[in-house]
């Protein structure tokens, strides 16, 4: 009881950040200085920290490397309070607030503020198809923001901001290896010309995943194999992970372009019952794929900013893109049945706003017009782990063909009442229309207020409203397992944050309190057993939920500590996973608590503690909507147990960098469930999927300095 108060009380967070111009470590600045750099995610300008109304967590360029972190998810579950790690049967996720889905559909991910969640799935999955090693600093805003971007911008945004090549000025080349046959591969290389900024990257990963083993008894299935079968955990492999792009500005505004693309091999049976154990070489491969998601896409921007007068600024975008999703799902592991389903989305759009600055504040409006198209979809069908045919016809496709379109229009007003008092006011309003001709109208409010007492204290007061839409794939696919309603509506998130701060004289520690209300409504719901012939996807969901979001940054000894800490629990729900207030799969208290310190030899440690409380993971496997049955009943696993709980656990992760041998050359080990916890974690599957033990990875970094 002990330590899980100390991780409620002690929390600590990192709210650091750099200027887009300031090249200095962030060890060199002062806390005090920290508290007045800027970002521009809270209010689509830039402004202080101290003067975002909502909360708004930074990570640093410096925490990215001292971390080693492999995935955005690492570094998000590492410093953002509100953030834990929920299981799906195909795809990384996680859950803000406790709110999840199937796919990470919640949270907006963007790059320089483009957009990267799909359009006709909604979904963007912080995995290594996402580099850090570009990331100048990453913005999150923690709270709905659909205000300022609209759509998805459910729970929270996550805004990836790139380097410029005047930060890099040179070339970083790396190569790395580890358990589970892990192999990455990465350059950076930028710098500047009379007229242009420039910056290129690319990164190439792949892994075998670890290997565990399932027993007939403990296999969720009601025909298991007669032996053992494995299960892969974290292998993304058949395509190797690739990222790459380029950035390039100057007087002609910038260019941006990246492509992604990731292979996740799913651990269990992704179709079906879901979650039988398989062999994952037992099936064909389609255009080199087995059984996972595929996602890959690529996107390009034009933007820039022109001064028209002293105090006035438009900024302008156009876009473009396309996603592809190939999710191969093993249905029937006992015959060998399996599916290679297929659609692909191009998207367009453009963004314009005018911000206008006077000397109490900022006026900001602006307009987006943004849409996509599906069309190119398929589902290759196989037997006996052998592809034999393709389900799709002209009158039936696996998605059917069609268009969107959304066009935006927002207004944000901040105003300074006095030098300690700050108002920020916004509103957008978002026409779609859908497919089917039927409009989605929706109104996104925000109202906030900042008392900043004096050097040492400062309040935020605020509450907002965001949407998600129903997703094109819920409205309009062909396959009776995953067919919403034409007519779903879009979820519904109002929010409420209380927010205090606390800097301590001598600038070396802050403290922050978060309280956040939270109400979602309209939440879409699958219901497992509808029958056959009907949508089994409404907005039948709902849940209330308060939390608590601690967070302290101190510096010590030469130390520097950080941590976060959440604390959250369901007041009401209907048809959302709540036992006794407590939100399935999602621990009412987490938290982290990291150490990082710096030796003058050039030896960098990085140490994190990770708190997952306890979980309750009802179990209810079924099939075609009636009870499975569970072919060894007095062993093994239960296919029902409704009070199932998974305990809580503490996970070790760490990492040591050197700068060896010559200048330039740099040696860093990285190492992940230290102690080798052995623990399980559910989510959207029917029940905690084993997660991965103890992993490493040894990288050899060389950099070159240009000119």
């Amino acid at each position: 009881m002990r330590f899980r108060w100390f991780f409620f009380i002690l929390s600590w967070v990192p709210l650091w950040s750099q200027e887009d111009d300031r090249l200095e470590k962030i060890k060199d600045l002062s806390l005090e200085e920290l508290m007045h750099v800027t970002v521009v995610s809270a209010s689509r300008h830039e402004e202080s920290l101290l003067e975002t109304v909502v909360p708004v967590s930074v990570i640093t360029e410096t925490q990215i490397v001292h971390s080693q972190a492999l995935t955005l998810k690492e570094l998000l579950l590492k410093y953002v309070p509100g953030l834990t790690h929920v299981e799906d049967q195909n795809e990384v996720n996680i859950a803000m607030r406790g709110v999840y889905t199937s796919s990470q559909q919640k949270i907006l991910f963007m790059v320089d503020g483009l957009r990267l969640n799909s359009r006709s799935y909604s979904m963007a999955t912080p995995d290594f198809s996402i580099p850090l090693h570009h990331i100048q600093r990453i913005e999150i805003l923690r709270g709905p923001a659909s205000s300022l971007y609209g759509n998805v911008a459910l729970t929270a945004v996550v805004n990836i901001i790139l380097k410029k090549g005047s930060e890099v000025e040179g070339a970083v080349f790396s190569v790395a290896a580890g358990a589970h046959e892990q192999k990455r591969a990465r350059l950076l290389a930028g710098g500047t010309t009379e007229r242009m900024d420039w910056m290129i990257w690319t990164q190439f990963y792949e892994s075998e995943g670890e290997q565990v083993w399932i027993d007939p008894e403990d296999d969720y299935s009601e025909t298991p194999s007669g032996e053992p079968q494995p299960a892969v955990l974290g292998g993304f492999t058949d395509r190797p992970t690739l990222s790459t792009g380029a950035k390039l500005s100057g007087e002609f505004g910038q260019l941006l372009f990246t492509y992604q693309e990731s292979h996740y091999i799913e651990p269990f049976t992704g179709g079906g019952i879901t979650g039988e154990a398989y062999t994952y070489d037992d099936y064909e491969k389609y255009e080199g794929i087995g059984p996972g998601l595929l996602t890959s896409g690529w996107l390009a921007e034009y933007k820039n900013i022109w001064r028209l007068w002293s105090d006035f600024e438009l900024f302008s975008s156009v876009y473009t893109g396309e996603n592809r999703i190939h999710a191969g799902l093993v249905i029937d592991p006992a015959a060998g049945v399996f599916g290679q389903p297929y659609w692909r989305e191009k998207i367009y759009g453009s963004t314009v706003h005018g911000t206008y600055t006077y000397e109490q504040g900022t006026f900001i409006a602006g307009v987006q017009a943004d849409g996509f198209s599906v069309g190119q979809s398929s589902f290759p069908f196989g037997v006996g782990g052998v592809l034999t045919t393709d389900l799709n016809t002209p009158e039936k496709p696996l998605i059917y063909n069609g268009s969107e379109y959304t066009l935006s229009g927002f207004l944000q007003v901040k105003h300074r009442f006095s030098s300690n008092f700050i108002a920020n006011i916004g509103v957008r309003t978002d026409h779609k229309k859908r497919k089917n001709d039927d409009p989605m109208n929706e109104w996104s409010p925000r109202v906030g207020l900042v008392w900043m007492i004096n050097d040492q204290y400062n309040l935020k007061v605020s509450y907002s409203t965001s949407f998600v839409d129903a997703p094109y794939w819920y409205r309009f696919n062909t396959l009776n397992t995953f067919r919403g309603a034409e007519s779903l509506k879009p979820e519904f998130l109002k929010s409420f944050q209380v927010s205090p701060q606390f800097f301590s004289s001598n600038h070396n520690l802050k403290f922050g309190l978060n309280l956040f209300y939270n109400r979602l409504d309209d939440f879409i719901f699958r219901d497992n057993m509808a029958p056959i012939t009907e949508a089994n996807y409404s907005n039948a969901g709902r849940l209330t939920s308060w939390g608590l979001e601690p967070e302290l940054m101190w510096n010590v000894m030469g130390c520097s500590l950080t941590a976060i800490a959440t604390y959250q629990k369901a007041i009401n729900s209907e048809k959302f996973g709540v036992t006794s207030h407590s939100i399935h799969h999602v621990p009412s208290l987490s938290g982290s608590l990291t150490m990082n310190r710096e030796f003058d030899s050039g030896l960098n440690v990085d140490i994190q503690a990770q708190y997952v409380g306890s979980q309750k993971a009802p179990i209810d496997i079924r099939s075609d909507g009636h009870q499975a049955v569970d072919p060894f009943p007095d062993q093994g696993v239960s296919f029902f147990d409704p009070n199932n709980t998974v305990g809580s656990e503490l996970l070790v992760h760490g990492a040591i960098i050197w700068d060896v041998f010559a200048s330039g050359c740099q040696l860093s080990i990285r190492g992940t469930n230290l102690m080798d916890t052995q623990y399980t974690q559910g989510g959207s599957t029917l029940f905690p999927y084993p997660q991965p033990g103890r992993n490493w990875i040894l990288d050899f970094t060389w950099k070159w300095a240009g000119n």
